[in-house]
Formats: structure tokens, C-alpha cells, sequence
């Protein structure tokens, strides 16, 4: 076996089984909280939906586009990018992917919140900035729903199963999507990523 399918072998199923453990834990964390008041639980939702969904991103686009003629270096400071729906262009290049509004809007939410919400409590001007993960979670979940989500004051609404039911659907539609092309393109390669 050569370096390059010990890599798209092993190293890339360790990275799928990574993967996995973030989306994971996203969706144990959104099923333990009780309200959307706790910014730190909202925080930790789509921290590990954003990890989660882009590692399996990048093992697609690395099975589909990766070859030996590229320059290796090039191709891999390509992979250093958090945007997940640049991410999704790539990969819709080489396979068919068929996502919905909601899917893709997600997508949006999770790239937003990666490259620029993580960070926003290291700004000055995140005292008065009340888009905090909170605010995007509750946007994401209430504008599919098409509900109001109180999160804030005294007696924030109460997570409902419909609403866990919304969120998660999304993640794991991704989540389904990716999964499904990586097993396909790995097979292709004679390679047992998963």
C-alpha cells in the first residue's frame, strides 16, 4: 500500500469517525438543553454541527477530487477553508447532491457561525451585539418552524421535540448525504474509509 492510499484509507476513517463524534455531541447537547438561554449549550451545538459537517466535507472533496498528477501541497492548503457552502460548490462539481432550502440554510448558519460568531466575545463591540449563538439558533430553528423562539428574560420557551425534531432532521440530512458519498467514493477507490 502506498502513502496516498494509507491516507485515503486509514488517516481519512479516523477523520470520519471524528466527524461522526462532533455531530454527535451536537445533537446529545441540543437533546439535553432545556431553553435556548444558555449561550455557552447554543454554542456548543453548532460548534460541533460546524466541525462535524465540514470534516465530512472535506473527506468528500479529497476522495472526489484528489490524484497523484496534482501538486499535493497546493491541493492540501485548499482544504484549509471553514466556508461551508464553497465547501458543498466543490463537491456538487464532482457528484450529485440534492439539498433543500433548509439543508443549505444551515449550511449558511454553520459557515456564518465558524468564521465569524466563534470569535465575537473578543470584540469590544460584542457588549452590545445580541447575535450571539443564542439568536442564531433560535433564528435557524423559529424562521423553519415559522415560530417565535424566546430565549432571553426570565421564561425563555422551553426546547420542544418539534423543535429538536427541525434541527436535527437538517444535520443528519447533511450528515446522511455525506456519509453516503464518501462509502460510494471510497468503494470506487477500493478503499474501506468507513
Amino acid at each position: 500500500m502506498n502513502p496516498t492510499q494509507f491516507w485515503k484509507n486509514f488517516n481519512l476513517g479516523s477523520e470520519f469517525n471524528i466527524a461522526g463524534s462532533f455531530i454527535y455531541n451536537s445533537l446529545f447537547q441540543l437533546n439535553g438543553m432545556r431553553n435556548f438561554h444558555r449561550d455557552y449549550e447554543c454554542f456548543e451545538v453548532l460548534y460541533n454541527a460546524s466541525v462535524g459537517i465540514e470534516r465530512l466535507q472535506k473527506i468528500s472533496v479529497t476522495l472526489l477530487e484528489h490524484n497523484n498528477k496534482m501538486n499535493q501541497e497546493e491541493f492540501e492548503n485548499g482544504l484549509i477553508t471553514h466556508d461551508h457552502t464553497k465547501l458543498m460548490q466543490r463537491i456538487k462539481k464532482s457528484a450529485k447532491i440534492h439539498l433543500g432550502p433548509d439543508h443549505n440554510k444551515l449550511l449558511n448558519l454553520l459557515k456564518d457561525f465558524y468564521k465569524i460568531n466563534r470569535y465575537k466575545r473578543y470584540r469590544l463591540s460584542s457588549i452590545s451585539d445580541t447575535n450571539d449563538e443564542r439568536f442564531l439558533l433560535t433564528e435557524f430553528i423559529g424562521s423553519g418552524l415559522k415560530i417565535s423562539i424566546n430565549y432571553d428574560g426570565v421564561f425563555p420557551d422551553v426546547i420542544t421535540d418539534q423543535m429538536r425534531r427541525y434541527f436535527g432532521k437538517a444535520l443528519i440530512k447533511i450528515s446522511d448525504l455525506l456519509f453516503n458519498l464518501i462509502e460510494e467514493s471510497a468503494g470506487k477507490l477500493g478503499f474501506f474509509t468507513t
